[in-house]
């Protein structure tokens, strides 16, 4: 036999051999939940709530919450989350391709705080100052690669396009594709890619 067609016919098998092996391993998660954490796109982290309706097809709902208590006494109250459908593009062994349409809400709250007196105007009284509150929307195509350590525990890595819509009063979602060495003006930001370098990171935990 001729030793090229031997090569071809060793390399054919071989390849044949593992697509067969990675599609009886593939990753049937259809009517599990998960509860995890994640980190967007966007930059809303926060807790994770999955739910796969099918093989193919899933949703997950995002929520994250800071709060600042300051020394002035009024507290600053940060939110994140986010609502996303996901879509399994390739199934391989243990790991699952998905790609995903993500809306993410940033929001910080109004606060209206008095300086104390070692910041008092000219009259000598305190002085009140506001802080408006801050609406900030974003929307994402992760590009999502889901390993399955274990039947019920995976981790996820993220990249991908993210297109946010930044107020004027400044950022309330700061994802990796948008810091270019300061805060970023107010308009509509392009990304793509993620801020790290293993993409957005995530794990869940199926029950």
């Amino acid at each position: 036999m001729n030793t090229s067609l031997l090569h071809r016919f060793v390399l054919i098998f071989t390849l044949v051999t593992l697509f067969q092996s990675s599609t009886a391993h593939a990753k049937d998660m259809r009517g599990k939940m998960g509860l995890g954490a994640i980190s967007a796109l966007s930059g809303a982290q926060g807790l994770s709530l999955r739910y796969w309706t099918s093989r193919d097809f899933g949703v997950e709902i995002l929520t994250g919450l800071s709060v600042l208590d300051r020394e002035e006494g009024k507290t600053r109250v940060a939110f994140a989350g986010g609502i996303q459908g996901l879509y399994v593009l390739r199934e391989i062994g243990r790991a699952n391709l998905n790609v995903g349409l993500r809306v993410t809400l940033g929001y910080l709250n109004e606060v209206n705080a008095e300086i104390t007196p070692g910041g008092s105007n000219d009259n000598g009284q305190a002085e009140s100052t506001e802080e408006e509150a801050i609406l900030h929307v974003a929307t994402e195509i992760p590009l999502t690669l889901e390993y399955h350590f274990a039947d019920a525990f995976s981790i996820q890595m993220s990249t991908g396009l993210l297109i946010s819509f930044i107020p004027e009063r400044g950022a309330v979602l700061e994802g990796g594709p948008l810091l270019w060495g300061g805060n970023p003006e107010s308009g509509v930001a392009f990304a793509i890619g993620s801020g790290g370098l293993f993409g957005n990171a995530g794990f869940t935990y199926y029950f």
